[in-house]
């Protein structure tokens, strides 16, 4: 790297400019390296590495590992990347919407916490689960015409003043015909990225 090294004489006021050449040490680059990898993330820069060393055998580590540094360092860069990134996730996204449904619940979730990490909201349907752990214990209230039923046709459940209230007035209306509590920290949950609501 060429830098131009300014000295100023204190007793003269004169100043010298010439231009030195620095190297860096395998040892720097790497610290480089893995400050340029928690910036990204994901372990992209050992990606882009790799494929840099496949594509360019006669690169050195190091020398693929300045050209990794250098793309990340420019910020317009990756914002393209992200961008492209984006793109294309929400593409796979629409393409393959009725395979994701198709997969278990536990698969599904991974696809729900990389919509979570979007920059933007990404739109998605809502999709239950086939079923919800329930305690029958004391204080607990077995409502009737839950969407999740024991054999009885009852779920048990703790509601608040205001959501006994609502449940209340919805069950001794005509033609009602079930409800679900969106509860709070649950992957089907109802939320926004900053509160998660526990409307009914």
């Amino acid at each position: 790297m060429g830098l131009n090294a300014t000295t100023l004489s204190y007793l003269t006021g004169e100043t010298v400019t010439e231009t030195i050449r620095v190297f860096s040490t395998s040892r720097s680059l790497e610290r480089l390296f893995d400050q340029v990898g928690k910036r990204i993330g994901a372990g992209l820069h050992e990606k882009l590495w790799r494929q840099i060393r496949s594509a360019e055998r006669a690169l050195s580590g190091d020398e693929a590992r300045t050209y990794v540094i250098g793309v990340a360092a420019e910020t317009a860069t990756l914002r393209l990347i992200e961008e492209k990134a984006r793109i294309l996730f929400e593409d796979w996204l629409e393409r393959f919407e009725d395979k994701i449904d198709e997969l278990s619940e536990g698969e599904r979730q991974e696809f729900d916490k990389l919509r979570e990490h979007a920059e933007a909201p990404v739109e998605r349907g809502l999709k239950l689960p086939t079923s919800v752990r329930a305690r029958a214990i004391e204080g607990v209230t077995d409502w009737p015409l839950h969407l999740f039923q024991t054999e009885e046709g009852l779920f048990p459940d703790r509601l608040n003043k205001l959501e006994t209230s609502v449940v209340e007035s919805e069950l001794a209306r005509d033609g009602f015909v079930c409800w679900v509590r969106n509860r709070a920290r649950q992957p089907w949950a109802l939320r926004s990225r900053n509160e998660i609501t526990n409307a009914l």
